[in-house]
């Protein structure tokens, strides 16, 4: 099977933790996968186990659309869509797909396992019991990225595949680690620089900021939250 699998990872208490995987899919679909988010929902009025969030990323070329879709895998093996909007492609170039404040990291279960084919945020290491970590995720096609004029206190990972490349933009905050909270973005490009050919990194880090504010001061019960 044609397919491509890069997992970012961050450094917690000296060891990485994985946050997600980008799975490229033959003709250049990409699956993002954030594992290790069980908990239970409501389907059909049975309570069913949610054990990984999933986003999508595809390119409708007859439509001229870009889709981004939200979607949970179930106990069981079983794809249910929670939430999807299509964006002409048009003179759009850059798509937010989500920002997470992580949860607590430390359990083993967020390790990173298996063979190494990942990109790390270069962010150094950080402590839950006094930071938090938060990230947000931006879809872009054919769009470059230029320097910020200054230095940002981000940390960021830039993925390269054949349709689409993928931007993972970190902060660590000065508090303690709670819950954690998932948004997804549902609004059509709202980045100012979304139909340019290059972004500057610095847009990336206000987007975070702005998913930020939003994040703590909204948490999302269970990691679902919607945007």
């Amino acid at each position: 099977m044609d397919r491509r699998e890069t997992r970012v990872a961050a450094s917690c208490n000296g060891v990485a933790k994985e946050l997600l995987c980008v799975r490229e899919l033959p003709g250049g679909d990409l699956l993002i996968l954030l594992r290790n988010t069980e908990y239970p929902i409501q389907i059909g009025g049975k309570a069913r186990q949610v054990v990984e969030q999933r986003y999508s990323i595809h390119r409708d070329a007859k439509a001229q659309q870009v889709v981004i879709k939200h979607s949970l895998r179930i106990a069981g093996g079983r794809i249910v869509t929670i939430a999807s909007f299509a964006d002409a492609m048009g003179d759009a170039r850059a798509w937010p797909v989500f920002s997470r404040l992580a949860p607590d990291l430390r359990s083993d279960r967020f390790d990173l396992k298996g063979p190494a084919s990942l990109n790390t945020l270069d962010m150094g290491d950080y402590d839950p019991r006094m930071q938090s970590l938060c990230y947000a995720v931006v879809a872009h096609r054919r769009q470059a990225l230029s320097p910020a004029a200054d230095t940002l206190p981000i940390a960021l990972a830039r993925l390269s595949f054949r349709e689409f490349d993928i931007s993972v933009v970190a902060r660590i905050l000065p508090q303690p680690t709670t819950d954690g909270a998932l948004m997804h973005h549902r609004a059509q490009a709202p980045m100012a620089g979304a139909s340019n050919e290059a972004m500057s990194e610095a847009e990336l880090a206000q987007h975070l900021d702005a998913a930020l504010r939003q994040l703590i001061a909204v948490p999302a019960p269970r990691e679902q939250a919607a945007e």
